[in-house]
C-alpha cells in the first residue's frame, strides 16, 4: 500500500494530467535516495573516497538507471535494502538502541511498500545473531524483539496479498542450469569485463578482507539470489536489482583495497573516472546485441510480441487521418518512439480484465468501455495481443505442467480474446492483418463498416 500512497501524493500534488509523472518523480526519488544512503553506509566502514566510488557504481549501473524513471517498483525495493542495511550497520558499529529501532521501523515502512523487504529481517536477525555469538553475548532476545516488530505489523498486509504473491519452485535449486539463471543475467546488464570484475572482488575481499560491510552485503546477496532463484519467473531483469547495493559495494572496496598497494596517488581516481565512464556510456548507449539487454525497447528481437512488425505496418499503410486503438499496451510509446510513429495516431486503453469468475456486470462493463473509445471519430484500427491457447513453448508448457496458474492465465486469454472480437464484429470491425511471433499474435482490425458502428 505505500507505493500507492506515494503515487497519490504525488498526483493530488501535482494534479493527473500527465499519468506518468507519479511513477517517475517517486522512482526517481528512490534511485537518488538510494546512492545518498548507500554512500553513508560505505562510509561507516570505509573512507569517503570508497564511499563515493561505490554510490556511484550504484548510480550508473545502466540496469539501476534504466529503472529510474520506470513504474515499475524496483527502485524503491533497492532503496529500502541500503535504508535497512544502513541503521543496521550503524547499529553494529555504535550500538545504540535507536539504530535497533530504526532498522525495524524501516523493514515494517519498506516491506509495506514491496512484500520482499520483509527477508531483510531475516538477513538482520541471522548476522545479529552471529555477532553476538561471537562477542559471547548471549542477551539476544532483547534485539530480536525489538527487531521483530518490523515483520508483526507487516503480517496483516503479507497475508492480505497472499494470492498475489509470486509462485515458487524450490526444485530449480536443485540444478546447476537453474542456480546461474540469475547469475548469468548480470553480465547482460554490467557487460561482461565489469561482471568478471565483480567475480574477482568477491572472491578476493571473502580472502583477504573482510568486514562488516562485506558480510552482511554478502548475505543479503545470497538470500535474495536463492529467492528470486526460486522463483517461478526466473530471468526476471528487475529482480536482479536488489544485486545491485551488493556489486556496488564489493566492487568499491575491492578497488580501493587493491589500488592501496600501488604507490602512485592518483591511481584510485584514475581507475575509478574510467569505471563510471564506462558505466555511464552503457547507461545511454543502446546496445542491440541479443546477448544484451536493452532498456529503452531499442533491440525487439527479445519480445514476446512481434510488436515492431505491427508499428512498422502502421507507420507504412494507414492514412493520415487514421487512428488505431491499442487495447492494453502500457509501453506501447516506447515503440512509437522507436519505430518513429507520430504519438497522435496511437491511442491506448487499459481494459478492464474478465475472466471465469467475472460476473455479468464485468462483462457489460468490458463493452461499454469499448464502445466508448470505438465510437471516437478517426478510430479506423484496432489492435490487442493475445497468444496462441495451444501454445508450445516449453516454459510455459512446464509451467503448465507445474502448477495451474498457466491454465487459469489461458482460459483468462480465451475470455478476453473472445469478448473483444465478437464486439468488434458487432460494431462493423473485421481481421485485417495479424503479426505472430512463437504463437504470440497482435491482431489488427480495421472498420469495414463505419455505420456499423454503435453509439
Amino acid at each position: 500500500p505505500l507505493g500507492t500512497l506515494l503515487y497519490l501524493i504525488v498526483y493530488l500534488t501535482f494534479g493527473t494530467g500527465n499519468v506518468s509523472i507519479a511513477p517517475v518523480l517517486v522512482q526517481f526519488s528512490f534511485y537518488i535516495l538510494s546512492s545518498v544512503y548507500l554512500y553513508k553506509t560505505i562510509k561507516l566502514f570505509s573512507g569517503k573516497e570508497t564511499a563515493l566510488l561505490g554510490a556511484s557504481i550504484f548510480l550508473f549501473s545502466p540496469l539501476v538507471f534504466s529503472y529510474a524513471t520506470a513504474g515499475h517498483l524496483a527502485s524503491g525495493t533497492g532503496f529500502f535494502i541500503i535504508l535497512v542495511s544502513y541503521f543496521f550497520l550503524k547499529l553494529i558499529k555504535d550500538g545504540h538502541d535507536r539504530d535497533l529501532i530504526l532498522t525495524s521501523y524501516s523493514i515494517s515502512l519498506g516491506s509495506l511498500y514491496k512484500s520482499e523487504i520483509i527477508y531483510m529481517f531475516a538477513v538482520c536477525s541471522a548476522y545479529l545473531i552471529i555477532c553476538r555469538i561471537k562477542r559471547k553475548d548471549l542477551d539476544l532476545w532483547k534485539y530480536l524483539k525489538i527487531l521483530s516488530l518490523g515483520p508483526i505489523s507487516f503480517l496483516p498486509w503479507f497475508f492480505i496479498g497472499t494470492r498475489a504473491g509470486g509462485r515458487m519452485v524450490l526444485s530449480h535449486l536443485t540444478t546447476f542450469e537453474s542456480l546461474s539463471s540469475s547469475l548469468l543475467m548480470i553480465p547482460s546488464q554490467l557487460s561482461w569485463p565489469v561482471f568478471f570484475l565483480f567475480i574477482i572482488s568477491a572472491v578476493w575481499l571473502i580472502i583477504y578482507n573482510k568486514n562488516h560491510l562485506l558480510l552482511f552485503f554478502t548475505l543479503i546477496y545470497i538470500l535474495y539470489y536463492v529467492l528470486y532463484t526460486s522463483m517461478l519467473q526466473q530471468t526476471v531483469h528487475r529482480y536482479t536489482l536488489t544485486f545491485y547495493p551488493t556489486i556496488a559495494v564489493l566492487l568499491a572496496l575491492f578497488i580501493s583495497s587493491s589500488l592501496q598497494k600501488i604507490k602512485w596517488k592518483h591511481a584510485f581516481t584514475l581507475v575509478s573516472s574510467l569505471l563510471i565512464i564506462y558505466l555511464a556510456v552503457l547507461c545511454i548507449i543502446p546496445r542491440s546485441s541479443t546477448n544484451l539487454i536493452t532498456f529503452k525497447y531499442t533491440d525487439f528481437e527479445n519480445q514476446h510480441f512481434p510488436v515492431d512488425k505491427a508499428l512498422e505496418w502502421i507507420r507504412k499503410e494507414t492514412g493520415i487521418n487514421e487512428r488505431v486503438l491499442a487495447l492494453n499496451f502500457p509501453d506501447y510509446k516506447s515503440y512509437v518512439k522507436k519505430v518513429g510513429i507520430d504519438p497522435q495516431k496511437i491511442q491506448s486503453i487499459q481494459l478492464p480484465r474478465l475472466t471465469s469468475l467475472s460476473s455479468p456486470d464485468d462483462f457489460n462493463g468490458f463493452r461499454q468501455t469499448l464502445n466508448e473509445h470505438c465510437s471516437k471519430p478517426m478510430i479506423s484500427y484496432i489492435m490487442f495481443a493475445t497468444f496462441d491457447e495451444k501454445i508450445n513453448d516449453p516454459l510455459y508448457n512446464y509451467m503448465f505442467r507445474a502448477k495451474g496458474f498457466i491454465r487459469n492465465l489461458i482460459s483468462n486469454v480465451a475470455i478476453n480474446k473472445k469478448e473483444t472480437v465478437v464486439f468488434l464484429r458487432e460494431n462493423g470491425y473485421n481481421e485485417f492483418i495479424k503479426f505472430n511471433k512463437d504463437g504470440n499474435y497482435i491482431y489488427i482490425y480495421k472498420q469495414s463498416n463505419p455505420s456499423a458502428k454503435k453509439q
